[in-house]
């Protein structure tokens, strides 16, 4: 009997977790009729998307980096953060080849070491341990010309957290000549990762020719930032004093583990043939990320990416099945890069489809972006593809921002899109599974004091599988439910 195969399409709500429903839980607030439909009438479950259940140290959120790489993988894969912290505390971090590299550069050139990363509360893309154990590092190796540059957060951390976080920084600097950091900037120019040119030509400016405010007080000058309606993820750049600016003969080590949000700004900084700005490479400059950000780039990387093969992109490709990737560009490395193992590489018959999001860096301005772009294209091409990726980031991108009316109706553009996607599955005969990779849009604010909560949660995320015999009456919510299965369930129910 010859084996019958029914197309997947694979739907990841980004920042949509499962809570109960009270006032700050927008998607709860929100008239989502089809996933309620979906809920009550199709196989219904919840999954661990955080802490152990994804390779992340017990207790922290789950974020769309880790996330995006359970569900691709089909395994737990353990992180870059974990994975650092244990090298520090097992002393072999003191000991890393591309770091030792970088501090005897500077030593034979009589030059700066310069750190800079993300300074946050949260550990999306950055740890503050990791930052101190590059402080010790130096001060082991008796390193004279140091600079801080930090960038801060506002997303995966309290808004307003930047000016306390600086101070517990700058205790662990009272050795060093540069006593205070040497420059502070918001992550929205920092940190860009939606080809906005100008906000990382800012951050460049700031670090390399010390264009910006000039200050004294870094904690200060935070807390005068928010005075004027700025919160920590776009304070404006400024430099302390006269502290250093990143040079020639100079080293520079990124901190920040995550890739995708750090690669702009290391590219201005070693592409000998960067365009994107006007811009003076910096002759002799030793450049050392954390990870790889990207393939090829001119760098030393302090922890290389770990090999993970047969990932389900990899095991469909080898099969010879066709797949369509689809995203806007602010998850648009999730579903390429993460979702394939940390790999770039685009397999044999894997196609991808990105649309630039619009309405950034504060997308609660346009709450739907790209989602019913992104859900026709799907609609064009199911046809031709076996299995078909698509991410939905508004729950996510805009419950970020912190407007719970904004996020509200992001959720509800999403249900809307999913019923697209019921119709477009019953009209071909295929499976539509949903899930998400990590909650955030169900907790808002904190229902006792209504402080807004802005980073991710450590909730359970939904399971849903529509189709033909996929029918379930249900009469318990999954808020009501334990999880019964973790992100890297995924795969392998999508390859059986």
């Amino acid at each position: 009997m010859e084996e019958t195969r029914q197309k997947v399409i694979l739907a990841i709500l980004d920042g949509w977790g499962v809570a109960p429903p009270n006032k700050s839980n927008a998607i709860a607030q929100a008239r989502t009729p089809n996933t309620d439909e979906i809920e009550q009438n199709y196989f219904a479950l919840s999954l661990q998307a955080s802490s152990m259940a994804v390779g992340l140290p017990w207790g922290e959120e789950g974020n769309s980096e880790v996330g995006h790489m359970n569900m691709g993988a089909g395994r737990i894969i353990y992180q870059y953060h974990p994975r650092i912290t244990e090298a520090i505390r097992d002393a072999s971090f003191f000991k890393n080849e591309a770091l030792l590299n970088a501090l005897s550069h500077v030593k034979h050139y009589n030059s700066t070491l310069h750190i800079m990363g993300l300074v946050s509360c949260g550990t999306v893309h950055s740890s503050l341990d990791h930052a101190y154990g590059l402080i010790e590092l130096a001060k082991k190796n008796n390193v004279k010309k140091f600079a801080m540059h930090a960038f801060t957060d506002g997303k995966n951390c309290a808004p307003n957290e930047g000016a306390r976080l600086i101070i517990e920084l700058e205790k662990r600097l009272a050795d060093f000549e540069q006593r205070k950091v040497s420059s502070v900037v918001g992550r929205l120019y920092a940190m860009d990762r939606n080809r906005d040119w100008e906000s990382t030509r800012v951050a460049y400016e700031l670090l390399v020719n010390g264009v910006g405010n000039k200050i004294d007080n870094a904690p200060k000058y935070i807390e005068e930032q928010y005075k004027i309606g700025k919160n920590d993820f776009d304070i404006d750049p400024a430099v302390i004093g006269n502290g250093p600016r990143i040079g020639e003969n100079d080293a520079v080590v990124f901190f920040n583990f995550r890739e995708d949000s750090a690669r702009q700004l290391t590219r201005v900084f070693v592409e000998s043939d960067f365009d994107k700005f006007a811009r003076v490479k910096i002759n002799n400059l030793f450049f050392v990320t954390m990870t790889a950000y990207a393939q090829n780039l001119p760098v030393s990387v302090v922890f290389p990416p770990p090999i993970i093969e047969n990932h389900l992109t990899e095991v469909l490709s080898e099969n010879n099945l066709k797949q369509l990737h689809v995203a806007e560009s602010e998850k648009y490395a999730h579903i390429t890069y993460f979702f394939n193992g940390a790999n770039e590489r685009s397999y044999p018959g894997e196609d991808r489809k990105l649309l630039m999001s619009e309405g950034g860096p504060y997308y609660d301005k346009k709450p739907q972006m790209r989602a019913y772009d992104l859900t026709q294209i799907i609609i064009e091409n199911i046809d031709a593809y076996d299995f078909l990726l698509i991410n939905y980031a508004n729950a996510d991108i805009v419950g970020h921002t912190g407007n719970f009316e904004s996020t509200v109706k992001a959720v509800e553009a999403v249900d809307a899109n999913i019923g697209s996607l019921m119709q477009i599955t019953k009209t071909v005969g295929a499976v539509l599974i949903i899930s998400s990779d990590h909650g955030n849009a169900e907790e808002m604010y904190d229902t006792k004091t209504g402080e807004k909560k802005i980073r991710h949660t450590k909730n359970p995320v939904p399971f849903y599988i529509v189709g033909k015999g996929f029918e379930n009456k249900s009469k318990t919510a999954l808020f009501e439910q334990e999880p019964k299965g973790m992100l890297a369930d995924i795969a392998p129910t999508i390859l059986d």
